[in-house]
């Protein structure tokens, strides 16, 4: 089946480590239709280094929903022309896709057509310290844990997940919008409202990306906070 992909990156004040993203991003074995990078809020220079690497570029207009709510300025203009069939990997701006990402992806799409969502299996990108040891530690216990489970448990990272067009558009008619601007961990809440519009959600062994680890124990803290806050508002 021939589909349409669009890769959608949200950036906020990501100038450091978006021409890298976007690098992997167009090295891919099957390369997107569409690369866009949602410059969220920003005050430095993402939107110019990500047009610099070969991305087409929104700003979000007057976003106070935090990520979820670029993420949903940018679908309404996203999706309209897309078919049901059609791919949207949602991505954040610090990854290191896998070369065969992409296309190991729509292969899963391809094999099961009750699929909504398609979700990486994460990894950190290793330093020689103590906190970022823990973190690899955490994210290789998590990817087996799911491998166990055939990839039938776990949110569809927001690092990283593709989405069938048709899935998003039900999600959207029955809560209102994509994402739940606002909320803690809004991966979490697309995925269950996925699931419930009778969509399968997986997060296979061969879908792989890396992202950079939190470098500091107060900031590590407050990721951990939310996180453990979305869980419980999801």
């Amino acid at each position: 089946m021939l589909r349409n992909i669009t890769v959608l990156i949200a950036a906020h004040n990501e100038q450091g480590c978006i021409g890298n993203t976007i690098d992997f991003v167009l090295a891919q074995t099957r390369a997107p239709d569409k690369l866009v990078v949602m410059a969220d809020n920003c005050s430095d220079r993402t939107a110019i280094v990500a047009m610099e690497h070969g991305a087409s570029i929104m700003c979000s207009v007057a976003n106070t929903g935090k990520k979820a709510g670029a993420l949903n300025q940018a679908l309404a203009r996203l999706l309209p022309p897309l078919q049901p069939s059609d791919l949207v990997l949602c991505m954040d701006a610090d990854i290191e896709l896998a070369p065969d990402f992409i296309e190991r992806a729509v292969a899963h799409f391809d094999a099961r057509d009750e699929l909504g969502a398609v979700s990486a299996n994460q990894a950190i990108i290793p330093e020689r310290r103590l906190m970022v040891a823990m973190q690899v530690l955490e994210y290789e216990r998590d990817r087996r844990y799911v491998g166990r489970k055939q990839g039938r448990r776990g949110c569809m990272a927001g690092g990283g997940s593709v989405f069938a067009v048709g899935a998003l558009r039900a999600a959207e008619a029955a809560y209102g919008s994509v994402y739940m601007p606002g909320d803690m961990t809004e991966d979490w809440t697309l995925t269950w409202a996925i699931k419930h519009q009778g969509y399968k959600c997986i997060k296979p062994q061969d879908c792989k990306l890396s992202t950079t680890s939190v470098g500091r124990w107060r900031a590590l803290y407050r990721q951990r906070q939310r996180w453990a806050h979305g869980y419980i508002e999801s």
